[in-house]
């Protein structure tokens, strides 16, 4: 089960008499999200895994519509498998830094889709005796922000793409990932406060 969490606070960059996403001037927030999973191996044996990741976000608006921000993701996974069954571990400590350009259109008068393109590079903490990994991405992130009030939001990521390429210094490794991910049934949830 993943539970995530998103808070961000709007700043208003001057007095609107309803909701818009033109009104403000900069937002702060980010995301929680922890995941434990357990699957049993036979009659005792018994494989754990535990992930968890924050990542605070900084917006400021550049045009009427248009908003440059950036967000620090670390995240933190941890195996727990029982000698035998892997060869491997899922073990990972790594840190994200991600860059934004986000704009809205307009579906109804409080209802109004966002999309984000994002780059970015995380970097894997690892051990000073491994190597050291270069990871880097592109994609576009898709969602949905609802006015509850002029100064309330609700704001669902729904989908992103993204594309992803890893390679480890002095080695032959080389990955390129693309992934489309949509969730309608458990969808990023948040709320933004507009001050």
């Amino acid at each position: 089960m993943i539970t995530t969490i998103i808070l961000a606070y709007t700043a208003k960059g001057q007095e609107s008499a309803g909701a818009s996403t033109n009104s403000y001037k900069s937002f702060v927030g980010g995301d929680l999200s922890f995941n434990f999973s357990e699957i049993k191996y036979g009659s005792s044996s018994v494989a754990k895994t535990v992930s968890f990741s924050a990542m605070p976000t900084v917006g400021i608006r550049v045009g009427k519509n248009l908003v440059f921000g950036f967000a620090l993701k670390f995240t933190l996974v941890e195996d727990d498998i029982p000698s035998g069954y892997y060869e491997y571990s899922n073990d990972e400590k790594s840190l994200g830094l991600t860059f934004f350009l986000r704009t809205h259109t307009n579906l109804t008068g409080k209802l109004k889709l966002y999309y984000e393109p994002i780059v970015g590079r995380t970097f894997h903490l690892l051990d000073d005796s491994q190597k050291e990994f270069r990871d880097y991405f592109v994609g576009m992130n898709f969602g949905m922000v609802y006015f509850v009030k002029d100064h309330l939001s609700i704001e669902v990521k729904i989908a992103s793409a993204k594309y992803e390429h890893i390679s480890i210094e002095d080695s032959d490794y080389k990955a390129n990932e693309f992934d489309i991910n949509y969730d309608i049934i458990q969808p990023n949830l948040g709320l933004k406060f507009y001050f």
